[in-house]
């Protein structure tokens, strides 16, 4: 009778490790997709990122360029600044609102400086990351 329950017991147990197998089976096919999922997915982060450097490469040109003919600008209105305090009396006016628009010419030349910092200062890191993606994509 004891040997009954101990190969009753003994077939419960295969049985349990059976199952046990099967679903680590079906669990393992699961982690296989999700692994091949999150692949492309970091595949198609790697491509936008780099997407997303070169737009970030354009934008700092585009700043410089914005900043250099900001510069000239403000030169030219400075000079028209010079000029017009020699003029007449109706002069006085163009002067007052060249002094205006300098000012604005220089909080905007401001901004953009900082705007061309602050794209510089993002470039490095989005290429770090392009980068590493990159290098985890060869591995």
């Amino acid at each position: 009778h004891d040997m009954q329950s101990f190969i009753t017991q003994m077939r419960s147990t295969i049985s349990e490790i059976k199952n046990t197998a099967d679903w680590l089976d079906r669990q393992s096919g699961e982690n296989e997709q999700i692994s091949e999922s999150l692949k492309d997915s970091s595949e198609k982060q790697a491509d936008a990122m780099q997407v997303l450097g070169q737009m970030v490469n354009q934008l700092g040109a585009a700043a410089e360029d914005v900043n250099a003919q900001m510069e000239e600008l403000a030169a030219l209105i400075e000079q028209a600044h010079q000029d017009g305090e020699n003029a007449d009396e109706l002069m006085k006016e163009s002067v007052v609102m060249s002094k205006r628009g300098k000012a604005d010419m220089d909080n905007i030349y401001g901004g953009m400086t900082h705007i061309n910092t602050s794209i510089l200062r993002f470039h490095f890191p989005i290429d770090l990351i392009g980068l590493r993606f990159l290098c985890n994509d060869s591995s």
